[in-house]
C-alpha cells in the first residue's frame, strides 16, 4: 500500500522493528520483498506518534490480534482522522471484526476496510490487482479509491464493510 501511495504522496510508516526502519529509511527495501525498491518518499519511524499525528488518512495494518492495543496507541491522533483498516482476520478474543473492534476504541473516526484479493508482491511489480474497499461512508469510498487507483490497481468500491472483512478474514 506504501509503494501504491507513495506515487503521488509522501507516505510514513509504523514499525515496531528498528531494523525494518532502518532498512526502509537508509536502502529504500521491504524486509518482506527484496526485489522491491521503495519510494523515497516513504519513511519509516519507530514512534507510532510521529507517524500518525500529523497524517491525513492513517491506513491500518497490523496484523489483527494486536488491533485493538494498537487502536488505543494512536487514538489521540485519529481525532477527524478517516482509518483505513487493511488487516485480515477477527480480534481473537472476541470474534469481532476490526471494524467494530475501531468503533469501540475509536469512536466516531470515519472507517473504511480494504480487503483483497492482492499480492504485495504482485502489486509492487505491476501485475493487475483488484481490491476491494468498503465503508458506510461514500465520500470516503470515493478519496481513498482515487488515492489507490493507478494503471494496474483497481478499487471496487462497496458499502458492506462486515462482508468485506469476513470475506477477507476467511
Amino acid at each position: 500500500l506504501a509503494y501504491i501511495l507513495s506515487e503521488r504522496n509522501n507516505v510514513k510508516i509504523w514499525s515496531y522493528l528498528e531494523d525494518e526502519a532502518e532498512l526502509i529509511n537508509n536502502e529504500h527495501k521491504c524486509m518482506f520483498i527484496p526485489d522491491m525498491k521503495l519510494n523515497e518518499t516513504i519513511y519509516c519511524s519507530n514512534d507510532i506518534n510521529e507517524v500518525t499525528v500529523d497524517s491525513e488518512i492513517i491506513f491500518h495494518v497490523s496484523p489483527s490480534k494486536f488491533t485493538r492495543n494498537i487502536f488505543k496507541d494512536y487514538k489521540d491522533n485519529a481525532v477527524g482522522k478517516p482509518v483505513i483498516i487493511c488487516s485480515k482476520g477477527f480480534e481473537d478474543a472476541t470474534l469481532t471484526t476490526l471494524d467494530k473492534v475501531m468503533e469501540e476504541e475509536l469512536p466516531g473516526v470515519r472507517v473504511a476496510a480494504l480487503s483483497g484479493p492482492s499480492y504485495a508482491s504482485e502489486v509492487s511489480n505491476g501485475i493487475p490487482t483488484a481490491i476491494i474497499l468498503a465503508s458506510k461512508d461514500n465520500e470516503l469510498l470515493e478519496e481513498v479509491s482515487v488515492l489507490l487507483s493507478n494503471e494496474t490497481m483497481r478499487v471496487y468500491k462497496s458499502n458492506d464493510i462486515t462482508g468485506a472483512e469476513v470475506g477477507g478474514a476467511l
